[in-house]
């Protein structure tokens, strides 16, 4: 149930391709950096620390990734977090916009809700160009795409803390500390692994019953498209 991977996310990599940063437009965060994503014949540029590359077909692929495609964008503060489309394999758009999140950091509770992972980082990125060269036949062809893309981070700790940070080691049954039940009270959706149960005293205080000799649960919690995490031994 563990649905975590803490992304740690290079702002600039190169596998056979050129990155600098700040070369973002106008509509581009501060920091945004361009990438030369040559495709799977000229070296299989990554992006980032991701494995989204460019496969010789002209779509982005990945495997532990995903990619959700945000339509045509005059620049990185128009890719706005989203969930509705998420891909392992879509086409390459010039001037589209796409948000690359890691897949263990989205976690999908009860109400079909998507989230991502608090504290975890994503990219945003757009397509500025198509690179062509010249193939052994003399013809001029794709061989990679020009992206700009940013490092994003998903919340803050005010809002949530990081997946996993606070945990409790009780026997049976544990009363959640002031900030603990501050947070569920603050929940749009709580989603507790099956060994486990969350309640409310009658003085509204929240607590955890554990129900079997499982050695480890989990309180999920989401606020908005942001989930947390709050580990039970036993």
């Amino acid at each position: 149930m563990r649905k975590l991977f803490f992304a740690t996310l290079a702002l600039c990599a190169m596998t056979f391709g050129a990155c600098s940063k700040d070369d973002g437009a106008k509509g581009d965060p501060a920091g945004s950096a361009l990438l030369n994503m040559m495709n799977e014949s000229n070296g299989r540029t990554l992006l980032g620390s991701s494995d989204v590359y460019v496969d010789d077909a002209g779509n982005f692929v990945c495997s532990s990734s995903v990619i959700a495609y945000a339509g045509r964008v005059g620049g990185l503060n128009g890719v706005s977090v989203r969930f509705d489309n998420l891909v392992r394999s879509t086409a390459v758009d010039v001037g589209g916009g796409y948000l690359v999140y890691d897949g263990e950091s989205l976690h999908e509770f009860p109400s079909g809700h998507i989230a991502l992972a608090a504290g975890t980082t994503y990219y945003r990125m757009r397509v500025q160009s198509i690179i062509t060269g010249e193939n052994a036949a003399g013809k001029q062809e794709m061989t990679g795409v020009k992206v700009v893309y940013y490092a994003d981070k998903a919340g803050d700790a005010g809002i949530l803390p990081e997946p996993f940070d606070r945990f409790y080691d009780i026997v049976d049954v544990v009363l959640l500390d002031k900030q603990d039940s501050e947070l569920l009270d603050r929940a749009d959706e709580i989603e507790v692994t099956s060994n486990l149960a969350v309640e409310q005293d009658i003085n509204g205080e929240w607590f955890v019953v554990k129900n079997d000799r499982h050695t480890v649960g989990y309180i999920y919690v989401r606020i908005g498209d942001l989930w947390s995490a709050i580990t039970v031994w036993a």
